[in-house]
């Protein structure tokens, strides 16, 4: 997978597109989604998907980020009430709170 990524970086950078290289900014939802994506593939230990996905996605590498994962869970509203949830990728607490959402739904009936 380190070769896939080193490929790809390779063929990216020698795009024979005038841009080459220059990519539009990544709207900011964008942004979220690779960064959840990046701590999720970090966490469950893919750290080769995590290296192609990296240079594919042009995100920052190693455990640089783009966004803060305080900043991500505020503005997701995703709660970290335990420590134990606090060490977990933050799309475990936005699965838990689809889950709650859907519970409350079904109770509210």
């Amino acid at each position: 997978a380190r070769l896939g990524a080193e490929i790809f970086d390779l063929i990216d950078s020698t795009d024979a597109t005038p841009a080459a290289g220059a990519r539009p900014a990544m709207p900011v939802e964008t942004v979220v989604v690779c960064e959840l994506f990046k701590e999720f593939l970090a966490f469950a230990g893919f750290a080769n998907t995590l290296a192609v996905f990296t240079a594919e996605a042009a995100t920052p590498a190693g455990d640089a980020t783009q966004l803060s994962r305080d900043v991500i869970a505020a503005d997701l509203g995703v709660r970290q009430a335990t420590d134990e949830s606090a060490q977990l990728p933050l799309v475990y607490g936005l699965v838990a709170a689809l889950k709650r959402a859907q519970r409350d739904k079904i109770d509210a009936l």
